[in-house]
């Protein structure tokens, strides 16, 4: 059985939104675009942020979509307040 804290803590999370893409060589910033909003992520790319990804997902945590979009090219995200750069 879960401690009290940890199961209140588990009950009081809301849930995860998913995303579902298909994407072919899309310019990484449109996929990463996408996926923040589906998670209502306030995001500012650099110019800096470039290339192509192809994406198949289907019902993954938005949380881990844009991660591993993130990763397929070394990048990482900070949250900086409210935003994410």
């Amino acid at each position: 059985m879960l401690p009290l804290a940890l199961l209140t803590t588990f009950l009081a999370a809301p849930p995860t939104k998913t995303v579902s893409l298909e994407l072919v060589d899309a310019p990484i910033t449109h996929a990463l675009t996408l996926i923040a909003e589906v998670g209502d992520l306030q995001l500012v790319m650099g110019d800096d942020v470039k290339g192509t990804v192809t994406v198949s997902l289907v019902d993954v945590a938005w949380e881990d979509a844009f991660n591993a979009v993130l990763l397929t090219h070394g990048l990482v995200a900070v949250p900086v307040g409210e935003l994410t750069v």
